[in-house]
């Protein structure tokens, strides 16, 4: 009982607070686009390599191997379990197969979280991401759209303060 009237104050402070949150969407796209220029240009048909996708747990989900022979690639999709890797059916919004899909899903993407967050369902969107000195792709990317309350419906609000984040680490790249 001593919880829920708790937690009720909190929700009721949190609700009247007048939210002093600056928002702002953080994408380098002059970078972005050099560095898709540059992995253009290299026009690289033949070569492998692997990523880990981190969500918002504390450890990677999923171990993606990507061979690309000829531009095309194919991927075998693992599900991290501990320390095991269990293979497991692709998962479409993650089976980028090569480095090209990767840069569409990435530019994909940040339209859509822009266009969300013009129109206010993100209060914040964070784009980092390194990029390979040599051949320009993309070595870690991390998205974080920090969303604050959503209206639904005739003033209700939902989805108090949350972070969204993708993590993308590209490991053992081979050409």
């Amino acid at each position: 009982m001593k919880k829920s009237v708790l937690l009720l104050i909190y929700c009721a402070v949190l609700f009247s607070c007048e939210n002093n949150f600056k928002s702002s969407c953080v994408f380098d796209q002059t970078a972005f686009y050099e560095n898709k220029s540059k992995w253009e240009e290299l026009n690289l048909q033949d070569y492998s390599f692997e990523y880990e996708i981190t969500t918002y747990m504390p450890f990677p989900l999923y171990k993606v191997s990507s061979e690309v022979k000829n531009g095309n690639g194919s991927v075998k999709f693992y599900e991290i379990d501990s320390e095991n890797y269990i293979e497991t059916e692709p998962i479409e919004n993650y089976s980028y197969g090569t480095i090209s899909r990767l840069f569409d899903f990435i530019e994909k993407r940040y339209k859509d979280d822009k266009a969300d967050f013009d129109n206010s369902m993100y209060a914040n969107i964070n784009y980092e991401i390194s990029y390979d000195e040599t051949y320009g792709y993309p070595v870690s990317v991390s998205i974080f759209s920090c969303f604050d309350y959503i209206e639904i419906e005739n003033d209700v609000w939902v989805a108090p303060v949350g972070i969204n984040p993708l993590v993308i680490e590209i490991k053992n790249f081979q050409n």
